[in-house]
């Protein structure tokens, strides 16, 4: 991985070695092409400036990607499982109407999560990968409604903040199979999804520092990777962003509450916080979503 593509602002830790050993572990993994990575690109340009209203170039770039049926059919299943069912009138149609169905940085994460299943797809060993796909999918189901509920985090925050770090662990497992058996055990064992201690001993550094990495390799900016890191480790929690870094600290927290079992989270500004009610009812929500069997995920349905 080249120079651009480790954090500008290395944040503060424990594991400062951790950036050379995540870098290298993303030596096999293929770079989005120019196209896509361009869009990325001027979508979080865009979500930067806080511009609502899409550029005449952005629009002329999506419109341009859109013509790939790959691409199409991909936003055609989002906007189903997450915005409107096809019948409805409300469904988008035309580019400009998928285009305005979404904000910048959700745009962003849509086509970064496609491209980044997609190619750990292609390089990891089908039984391994099947314990990573699993909790993977919940956790976009979880996170989309975790979203849906707090809209200051949204469908991007909540699709990205633990779906990028199920994807990370695919160039863990690549780097060795043996240590990534032990460790999927290893959280079984002990009822876990994560364990930055065990990835530490066993890889010389963590999921974190690898899905942090991804996102720059994907386009995302160092502030918004530096904010990634920082709210997922823990780390210098008051030097947080008040916008990427508030957003991926309340997902992360409403994350764990809701698959790892742990109290609701508190101290989080009101409009990050949800009432019994709501916390009653996004509940529900997430127990009937995990529970569908046979369900077909979004990044698994056929071109249309």
């Amino acid at each position: 991985m080249d120079e651009e593509t480790a954090p500008v602002e290395k944040a503060e830790t424990s594991y400062p070695e951790g950036w050379r050993e995540a870098a290298a572990m993303l030596q096999k993994l293929n770079r989005p092409p120019p196209n896509i990575f361009g869009l990325i690109r001027s979508f979080l340009s865009a979500d930067v400036r806080n511009q609502t209203v899409p550029s005449d170039v952005l629009t002329s770039e999506f419109i341009r990607l859109f013509k790939s049926k790959t691409i199409r059919s991909m936003y055609q299943y989002v906007a189903e499982s997450y915005r409107a069912p096809s019948s409805s009138e409300n469904a988008p149609k035309t580019p400009r109407e998928f285009l305005n169905t979404f904000t910048p940085f959700e745009h962003g994460v849509i086509l970064s999560i496609c491209y980044l299943y997609r190619a750990v797809l292609k390089k990891s060993d089908p039984e391994e990968w099947s314990y990573i796909q699993m909790p993977f999918y919940d956790s976009l189901e979880v996170g989309a409604l975790i979203g849906a509920a707090v809209p200051k985090i949204g469908l991007g925050f909540g699709l990205l903040t633990r779906g990028i770090r199920y994807l990370a662990l695919a160039p863990m497992l690549w780097n060795s199979k043996n240590s990534f058996k032990e460790y999927r055990r290893h959280l079984k064992t002990n009822d876990q999804s994560f364990d930055s201690v065990f990835e530490q001993n066993a890889w010389g550094c963590t999921s974190i520092h690898v899905a942090s990495l991804m996102l720059q390799s994907m386009g995302f900016n160092s502030k918004v990777s530096n904010a990634f890191f920082k709210a997922i480790s823990g780390t210098n929690l008051e030097e947080l962003d008040q916008h990427y870094g508030t957003s991926f600290l309340a997902a992360n927290l409403w994350m764990n509450t809701m698959m790892d079992a742990v109290d609701p989270p508190r101290g989080l500004a009101q409009e990050y916080l949800l009432d019994s009610s709501a916390y009653v009812s996004l509940s529900s929500k997430i127990q009937a979503a995990v529970n569908v069997e046979g369900r077909t995920e979004w990044l698994n349905r056929e071109k249309k």
